[in-house]
């Protein structure tokens, strides 16, 4: 009880603060699927480590660089206190997310969320796009 207290008041705190250019992607497994290769096209074609900084929301492998840029890892499922927090700092700061199978929640209507899809079953995709949330683009792939 007293956690979702403090992660609540730990939220708006951060929901003060104004956006960053972040970037935050996410795949499962951790660095794959469709994530990583826009990944690899914004670094290697479009520079954009260059204005952004970029962060992979992970489940366990941490990594310092990926395709020649740095970036910084945060733990979808932290254990400890300190690791909720930074997440949680993240997740209301960044201006963009890009994922594929974790569907991240927008704690700010102006940041914008890509879900990169594997494609779906069209007599199912009321349930699918139920499951997605708040979404600023979609594409099935």
């Amino acid at each position: 009880m007293l956690n979702k207290i403090v992660k609540e008041i730990l939220k708006k705190i951060f929901c003060l603060l104004p956006l960053k250019k972040i970037i935050i992607f996410e795949s499962n497994p951790d660095f794959a699927d469709n994530t990583y290769w826009f990944y690899k096209y914004l670094v290697e074609e479009q520079q954009i480590h260059k204005d952004y900084q970029l962060v992979w929301y992970i489940t366990e492998n941490v990594k310092e660089e990926l395709c020649g840029a740095p970036i910084t890892c945060v733990k979808s499922n932290g254990n400890g206190f300190r690791e909720k927090c930074i997440t949680l700092y993240y997740l209301c700061r960044a201006q963009v997310f890009i994922e594929c199978n974790c569907f991240i929640p927008k704690l700010r209507n102006e940041q914008i969320r890509i879900y990169l899809g594997h494609g779906m079953p069209l007599k199912m995709a009321d349930e699918y796009m139920s499951g997605i949330g708040t979404c600023d683009l979609l594409t099935i792939t």
